[in-house]
């Protein structure tokens, strides 16, 4: 039987036959490799998954992928580190077939691997994620979710655009500098020192950290902001 050495799974058969899902793409030989890149992004930034280079997207005709020549196919390979940044793990395996022609050839497999605590983007700085079988493009609130959970953004370094000094409660801003030695210096240079003041185009705000230990009414700024204690008997 004619299958992966990774991916038992992936059988000619199942290549030529079975729909793409979420961890099985097919693209024709055809494509440009910088056009591989959304999918590469989208497998690697979800749990995985593997591009097979070599079937008709359409018809799913076995064309193989020798007519494109060595260097084309030099470029699939390349095409997770030419393309993506950072570059995903990921490993090439070949699969000898006999084309829809009658001609000995291959197939070319990218298997792309999930990543943990990395976004991988496009070339052109976009993010994309496998959703079932669609590849789809992170924008606005998605692509921020897709960062707090691969731990790249965090929510309390991101700026907040309405609060400054004044909403600070300075009876907790005193506490805080005399528990770090700090009782004499001025407030906003303890502040910027700790990184809870940042600039961003000339201007400075205060970080949601900032926020979150010092605001004098957090509600106003964080309406869903609550402390849960829980004690557990014994």
């Amino acid at each position: 039987m004619i299958k992966s050495e990774y991916d038992a799974l992936l059988t000619l058969d199942y290549i030529t036959t079975e729909h793409e899902n979420k961890y099985f793409d097919r693209k024709s030989a055809q494509i440009k490799p910088s056009e591989l890149a959304p999918l590469i992004s989208a497998f690697a930034n979800a749990d995985g998954g593997t591009i097979v280079i070599g079937v008709s997207d359409g018809t799913r005709k076995l064309e193989g992928i020798n007519s494109v020549g060595e260097d084309r196919i030099n470029d699939f390979i390349n095409a997770p580190k030419d393309h993506c940044r950072p570059m995903p793990r990921y490993r090439e395996e070949y699969i000898d077939i006999i084309n829809d022609s009658g001609q000995p050839d291959r197939l070319l497999l990218l298997h792309i691997r999930g990543t943990v605590d990395q976004i991988i983007r496009t070339y052109n700085d976009k993010t994309y994620l496998r959703i079932g079988d669609k590849t789809r493009e992170m924008l606005g609130d998605n692509l921020r979710n897709l960062e707090y959970e691969k731990g790249t953004r965090h929510f309390e370094d991101e700026l907040n655009l309405y609060a400054d000094i004044s909403d600070l409660d300075t009876d907790l801003l005193n506490a805080y500098k005399k528990h770090i030695g700090a009782g004499e210096v001025d407030t906003h240079q303890v502040l910027s020192a700790r990184g809870f003041i940042q600039k961003k185009d000339d201007r400075e705000y205060l970080t949601n950290a900032a926020v979150l230990l010092f605001a004098k009414n957090i509600l106003k700024f964080n309406m869903n902001c609550r402390i849960r204690f829980i004690r557990v008997d014994g």
